[in-house]
């Protein structure tokens, strides 16, 4: 994954250096990862969508799965299965203050704890589902 990437899935240092392997996710539909995900030893919340400490988020809009925060953007149009993992290729995201786009691949899924598992090369990362909003 990109550094600028891992930066603004709200991965600090700390937790990509921390980061383990994890058990196999379960396999699931991409409706079923929708909503917003926080780091694991930080809270991002409680920050709006439109703010700079604003969780990651994955929504649908029409046929892409819509992927970032307020920083970034990725839209996956298509996913696949990988064992119990989600397997999908974003072309042309978009960071904030960058004219440069990017292709990303994204490989997702929930762990037994039904906390969102990110995986990228030899890294894995894990974000805990923020609750709904009130």
């Amino acid at each position: 994954m990109r550094a600028h990437a891992l930066m603004n899935f709200g991965l600090p240092a700390a937790a990509i250096a921390s980061m383990a392997v994890l058990p196999p996710a379960h396999a699931l539909d991409v409706d079923r990862v929708l909503g917003r995900w926080s780091g694991m030893e930080y809270d991002d919340c409680g920050h709006a969508d439109d703010s700079e400490g604003a969780p990651l988020k994955i929504w649908r809009e029409g046929d892409e799965t819509l992927i970032g925060n307020y920083g970034w953007l990725c839209a996956v149009k298509q996913w696949s299965r990988d064992g119990g993992l989600l397997v999908g290729s974003a072309k042309d995201c978009g960071s904030e203050g960058d004219d440069d786009t990017f292709d990303q691949d994204f490989r997702i899924g929930l762990n037994d704890k039904d906390q969102l598992v990110l995986i990228e090369g030899a890294m894995t990362g894990t974000l805990r589902r923020c609750p709904a909003a009130q």
